[in-house]
Order: structure tokens, then sequence, then C-alpha cells
């Protein structure tokens, strides 16, 4: 391979292959020119770990993807009809599949049919249909982190760098004998995955076990990692080179590659999971953020839920989300009582109210305009702010670092069943229950082993915490007997 000089600025230059020439000039990077220099010579010592075209896939056998079925009867679909203006791409397709290694040709009697997406960019994108096979499939529990969980890890960090593989799921070993029964019917015959293939209910389940197989040491204490995503943090820049440099030998050691042109280093601020993480805080994504203003009123069950599930994924940003949110949520249940979709949709348009349309915006504006949250810091006590009403419950959990107030995180949940009843639950009781709620079920986790302060507005409440010492345990008994 033919080399050359690249000079970097600063007096650092390095002989280098024409490979990693194509792999600097792909990259996000950030920091001083001096700093991007000494990454510079990093990434190029581990150029390796980089695929340079979408043929250059890793490949890791450390964790197969296994598939155990209910039964032995296998799965047999017919072939589904493509148009045949698609032809030539399908082809295309799926040569490159066998040219990478992802497919073989199959004489299984498991046929599983294929569905073309059009991606954003224009392109196809071959799916399988293996909800058949997902439905006698047995399930796989190996958990995904909860993204509440790893970015409240991030506390304290200054430098971060996020990694994305190249075509993670391909880079995955099928085991042998599960192969066939990822078999997929085209009009070029039949074939089956060596790779893991998007669509597999346990999928996730195998790439986050190989990943934690890889890195489990690591997690929470210098990369956070979901799935295909990667997050290296640190404090320093220099630390954050040696953490970089232990990410790039496990991958290497793994056999996984990495795709150079998502992956942006030495950031002040990235986008992680939907959100955007830096020194000051946890944000919601502006692009995803974005799209909310243009949202157009829902029209149908489908879209309004689809706008809910998309609320709800930034709940923790909004104060009294549930509450909001409570008018569309009934429009919601009232829907899916009716059997039939046409008396579903008759349902839907006369529920919606000027109360369901003020949700709808106020959810909108909060959104846009959602605050930064901050890491919670474990050497200092934590404050509860609760409230409760005949509408639910709500908290907010912050702290005062540096003799500002930091907001942590924002709760809150509708009344459910007999709470309802004020018969049942007068002021103080509710405001019991929000207490109770907020201590020992939603914040649980950041309170155990913490100091915390309580603060409510109810009186009675305050002189039964003070005369009665109630502890996290007793809130059940007195929210029952009080």
């Amino acid at each position: 391979m033919f080399g050359c000089l690249l000079k970097f600025g600063l007096g650092y230059s390095l002989t280098v292959s024409v490979l990693e020439v194509t792999l600097v000039s792909r990259l996000h990077i950030g920091g001083t020119p001096e700093q991007q220099a000494r990454l510079g010579v990093l990434l190029m010592k581990h150029a390796d770990v980089f695929a340079v075209c979408d043929e250059d896939l890793g490949y890791s056998d450390r964790v197969k993807h296994e598939i155990h079925l209910t039964d032995d009867t296998p799965v047999s679909q017919p072939y589904r009809r493509i148009p045949p203006t698609q032809f030539e791409e399908v082809k295309e397709h799926i040569s490159g599949l066998l040219r990478k290694g992802v497919i073989q040709g199959s004489s299984s009697s498991f046929a599983s049919p294929i569905v073309l997406v059009r991606k954003a960019d224009g392109s196809l994108r071959l799916c399988v249909d293996y909800r058949r096979l997902n439905s006698k499939t047995k399930r796989d529990a190996f958990p995904l982190p909860p993204i509440d969980e790893s970015l409240d890890a991030l506390g304290g960090a200054q430098v971060f760098s996020t990694i994305d593989l190249a075509s993670g799921y391909h880079q995955v070993a099928v085991h042998e004998r599960d192969r066939p029964k990822t078999a997929f019917t085209t009009p070029f015959g039949l074939y089956e995955y060596c790779r893991m293939p998007f669509g597999l209910c346990n999928a996730p389940a195998t790439f986050q076990r190989l990943m934690q197989a890889s890195m489990s040491d690591l997690v929470f204490q210098i990369v956070l990692i979901y799935l295909d995503d990667l997050l290296v943090y640190s404090s320093t820049f220099q630390e954050h080179l040696v953490r970089l440099e232990t990410v790039f030998k496990r991958l290497r050691e793994t056999g996984l590659k990495v795709k150079i042109e998502k992956c942006h280093f030495l950031q002040a601020e990235v986008r992680f999971l939907g959100h955007q993480v830096s020194a000051r805080g946890v944000s919601t994504d502006p692009d995803k953020i974005s799209a909310v203003q243009e949202w157009p009123v829902p029209s149908t069950l489908k879209e309004l839920r689809s706008f809910l599930g998309f609320c709800s994924y930034y709940r923790r940003f909004i104060q009294g989300f549930s509450q909001i949110a409570g008018p569309l949520h009934d429009v919601v249940n009232v829907c899916l009582r009716e059997t039939t979709p046409s008396k579903g949709a008759q349902v839907f348009k006369s529920s919606w109210s000027s109360q369901c349309q003020t949700a709808f915006e106020s959810l909108k504006h909060k959104l846009t305009s959602a605050p930064t949250l901050g890491y919670a810091d474990f050497t200092l006590p934590f404050v509860i702010e609760t409230d409760a009403s005949n509408l639910g419950l709500g908290a907010v959990l912050y702290q005062h670092q540096k003799g500002k107030k930091t907001v942590i995180a924002y709760a809150s949940r509708r009344l459910r069943g007999a709470e309802k009843n004020d018969q049942n639950y007068s002021s103080m009781k509710l405001e019991l229950l929000a207490l109770k709620w907020a201590v020992t079920e939603k914040f649980r986790s950041y309170l155990l082993g913490s100091k915390f302060t309580i603060i409510t507005d109810n009186n009675p409440l305050c002189h039964l915490v003070e005369k009665c010492f109630i502890d996290p345990l007793c809130f059940q008994c007195g929210v029952k007997h009080s």
C-alpha cells in the first residue's frame, strides 16, 4: 500500500497509508489543533478498527445468535411478488449481502417473505418479515440498559466521543444450526443469514449481550453502550485518549468495526439516544424536537398514540406531564374499548375536545422549551418536592449544586382506581401517596443511601411526618390506614 506524508499542524506529521488518509478525511473531530493531532495519531494506530467501505464488515462469533423455537414445525410462507421495476435493485442488494458474507444460498424448509422499504435517502432496504418466526421463538430476556440510568453516569464529564458500529447486526454470527431458520424467499431463490439480520425478536438481546461480554468492566466507568451506539466520556483530554484506546482495543479483540462517518470525537456536547449531553447536563435532541413544532393535530387513534409515545420518551423533562396529557390518554382509552376500527374512528372524532386541543398544544410547547436537566451528584443531599390533586401526582427531584438549584428529573402519574374517590382519599392522603410514590418508587434509586429533604405545602402531612418520623417502609401503611 502506498504511503504519503500527512501534516496535522503544530509540527505534527506522520507517514501514513492511503487507507489511513481516507479515514482521517472522514473524521468529525473537536478540540484544539494540538488535541486533534494527538487524536489523529491514536486513530491511525487503530486504523484497522474502522471500516473503509460498506463491504468492510467486522465479524464476531464471541456471542452467536441462537433461535430456540417452541416447536419444531418449520415456518414456511410463500414468496411475495415485488414490482418488476425493483428487480435489479433487489438483485444488487442480495449480491452485496453475498459478497459481504452476510447471507448464503439455502435449502432450508423455513421460508420468510421479504419486504422492501425506501430509506430517507431514496435507497432500497430489503427487510424480512419474521413475524411468524418470532411468534414461536422463545424470548431472550437479556436487558437493554435503562436510558435514564445511562445518562446519569455522565456527571462530571467534560469530553465526549460517540462511536457507531458499521452495520452492527451484520457483524454478529448466527449459530450454524439456526441459520436455516432465517431463510427468506426472493425472486432469485432461497437464502439464509450467516450474520444476524434485522427483524428477529431476540436480535437486540444478542447484540447487547455481545457488547456486555466485550466491555462489562468498562460500562458506566468510561463508556455507555446501547446496542451499536457507544459513548466514551471523561473529565480531561488526556484521560479521554486513554479511554478511547481502551475501547478500540476491546472492539478489535471482539472483531467489531466502526463506521467512521458516524463517529464524533473530542466534543463538548454530543447527541446520544435522542438526547443532547454536555458538561451542563442532558437536554432533548434539537433535531427530533424541531419536528414537534410542525406536528399536525392527530386525526386518527394511531396518530395520537404516535404523538403520545414521542412525548412520553421525554416526560422526565416536562413538569406535570401526566396531568397535561390526561385528556389525550382518555381519548385513547375510549377508542380502545371499541370493537371495530370504523366505530373507533367515529369515537375518536367525537371525543376530540377543546381540552384535547389544549393538551396537544401544551405538550408541543413544553417539549420545544424543555429545560436542561442536571446530573445527580451522589455526594450531595437531594431535595424532593411533591404535589397531589384530583388530577394526579407530581414530583421534582433536584439538588443545590454550586449554589444553584439543579433539577435532576420531573415525574408525574395520574390517579388510579380507588385513588380517584374523594371519600377514600382526602387531600392529606393524596399528598402522602405522592410522597410515598416519589420516595419509594420513582426516585428510589437516587435516594437509597443518600440524605434528602422533602418539601410539601400540606401542613397536616408535615405534622404527621414530624410527629411519627415516618420512614419509606411505613408509607404504604400510612396511605392505607391514616
